[in-house]
């Protein structure tokens, strides 16, 4: 199954920087920075104190830097670019990850990419040539 899914987005993000090589450079960073940012948002909303047994072994700013770190790996090396991943971060909980997944986490995954699909594979459509 994700393999499939893997084929799929590969696909379309060929088909796309084949017409519009400039673009696919933003639409990347695009992914990356909304997937950096959605556990801090969800962090920010909640109001919730950081993780107690970290704070006690480093200071807030280490804290800080740590968590960003973490996300950037989430974002980064985890294969959301590409497939929604079973492990979804959680800042708020002492294990940083969420284990109460349910059908609207996946749907909240996959309709926003199935219309970032459905965008790109357009554009390609108007901007293709006989060329490509």
């Amino acid at each position: 199954g994700k393999s499939f899914e893997i084929a799929t987005r590969v696909t379309i993000l060929i088909l796309f920087s084949s017409v519009l090589q400039l673009w696919i450079l933003p639409v990347v960073l695009l992914n990356f920075f909304l997937f950096f940012l959605s556990p801090w948002v969800l962090f920010c909303q909640i109001h919730s104190p950081f993780p107690e047994n970290i704070e006690k072994t480093l200071t807030r700013v280490g804290t800080t830097i740590v968590l960003c770190l973490l996300t950037f790996l989430y974002a980064g090396i985890n294969i959301n670019m590409f497939c929604w991943c079973a492990v979804q971060l959680k800042l708020n909980d002492l294990d940083l990850i969420n284990k109460s997944l349910t059908r609207y986490c996946m749907a909240e995954y996959y309709m926003p990419r199935f219309v970032e699909n459905a965008s790109l594979r357009l554009l390609w459509y108007v901007y293709k040539t006989d060329f490509n």
